[in-house]
């Protein structure tokens, strides 16, 4: 069952709350994401009202993740529940993650490790996923450079002809985050599948504005089991609090009415590939700008 609840629309305190604690470039961002959607959508994002998911439908997903981890961080429990539902996932790994290594270490090795982390999980959670880059240790922050993760992207758009697409939030400021929705972009552009939806997911930090939640609380521990394969990163840092505390945040900010003393949401920015293409293309012009 899927709930729409309403909330009140952004008041004068948030607007002087912009105005005194953004950087100019984030408010201009912010300013035109709010006239953008509310030209096309005035009724179902950033203040007005959001979406709750308590269940899921079988579907085609694709998953761009530039990090095996990213995956199960932003959307571990929305996985969990369309694998057990019969969900046809599959994701791509843009690159073998080995730029995480601490000063003096071995990247090269840390990538090994990481990729056959990622392929454990995949078997054992029986679903597809390739590597863009199995010796990448980091994206190219220039779309110029990326062309050839752009024609990978095409192809795979084209063949899998997904119902909806996840991708890091366009409002993530790790580079490697930011330049997979730029290849996503370019992607759609020139693919010839069917319309689908676009969720950006969380992974360093929360999207500001959610306008679609995933009631997750009884896929929880489910999303630590599968996030416990990427044991190299959790020697790194405490994902478990993370998940923990920020999925319980978003529970407790938007299932205010719940009978539930505890639970946990994903939270996602959903919207059209159109809309989702003119925002993305909207913050890179005003970053080229600078």
């Amino acid at each position: 069952m899927n709930l729409i609840h309403h909330r009140l629309p952004v008041t004068i305190w948030i607007k002087k709350l912009f105005y005194n604690h953004l950087s100019g470039e984030l408010f201009y961002l912010v300013k035109r994401i709010f006239k953008i959607f509310k030209r096309e959508s005035p009724e179902s994002m950033f203040g007005n009202q959001y979406v709750i998911n308590h269940t899921v439908e079988k579907k085609r997903l694709l998953v761009l993740a530039p990090h095996p981890d990213d995956e199960i961080l932003g959307l571990g429990g929305t996985l969990s529940f369309h694998l057990i539902k019969g969900s046809d996932v599959t994701i791509i790994y843009l690159t073998s993650g080995g730029y995480a290594a601490k000063p003096n270490s071995d990247a090269t090795n840390l990538a090994k490790i990481r990729i056959a982390e990622a392929n454990r999980l995949a078997k054992d959670f029986k679903f597809k996923h390739h590597f863009f880059d199995l010796d990448g240790l980091a994206l190219s922050s220039d779309i110029k450079n990326n062309q050839h993760n752009v024609q990978k992207m095409v192809k795979h758009l084209n063949q899998l002809n997904p119902d909806e697409i996840y991708v890091p939030s366009f409002l993530d400021p790790h580079p490697d985050h930011l330049i997979t929705n730029q290849i996503l972009v370019a992607a759609l552009k020139l693919s010839k599948f069917e319309s689908c939806m676009i969720l950006g997911y969380e992974i360093w930090g929360t999207i500001p504005f959610p306008n679609f939640f995933m009631d997750i609380s009884d896929h929880f521990k489910n999303k630590m089991t599968m996030l416990n394969y990427h044991t190299s990163q959790l020697k790194l840092y405490n994902y478990e609090r993370l998940c923990t505390t920020r999925n319980g945040m978003h529970y407790s900010l938007a299932a205010l009415n719940s009978i539930h003393k505890k639970g946990f949401f994903e939270a996602f920015i959903k919207i059209p590939p159109d809309l989702y293409v003119e925002f993305v293309d909207e913050m890179f012009s005003m970053f080229d700008s600078q």
